[in-house]
């Protein structure tokens, strides 16, 4: 899409209009001095993102009446793992997904991702 130099000022003065704007009522309604104050409120902030990581399917029980019951959750949906694809960890009897090795190689080798310089974002 082509903007003419015209168009590009219109719509540049706009929004230099509307930022000023802004700024001048923010004392108005108060929110400077709400920013000020900073106050020992704290709050928890969660992201649900659709899609991603399954965290259901990342460590998954080995053992036969944990992963029975995983498999039963799980499978109804198509979305258990075979328990023979696993990759095991140790000393639990755990398993992690098959399409995560490095994460296997970090465990077994006892090292933290901080140690292993190792560090990624699913």
């Amino acid at each position: 899409m082509k903007v003419s130099r015209r168009e590009f000022l219109r719509r540049s003065g706009c929004g230099m209009l509307s930022a000023a704007t802004i700024a001048a009522g923010i004392d108005r309604f108060g929110l400077v001095s709400a920013m000020a104050e900073g106050g020992g409120y704290r709050a928890l902030v969660c992201i649900f993102l659709a899609g991603g990581n399954d965290g259901n399917n990342m460590v998954v029980p080995l053992d036969s009446e944990g992963y029975s019951r995983y498999a039963n959750v799980r499978s109804s949906a198509g979305l258990a793992i075979a328990q023979a694809s696993l990759l095991p960890i140790t000393p639990a009897s755990l398993g992690i997904n098959f399409g995560l090795p490095c994460l296997q190689y970090i465990h077994s080798s006892k090292r933290g991702i901080w140690q292993s310089c190792a560090m990624w974002v699913l």
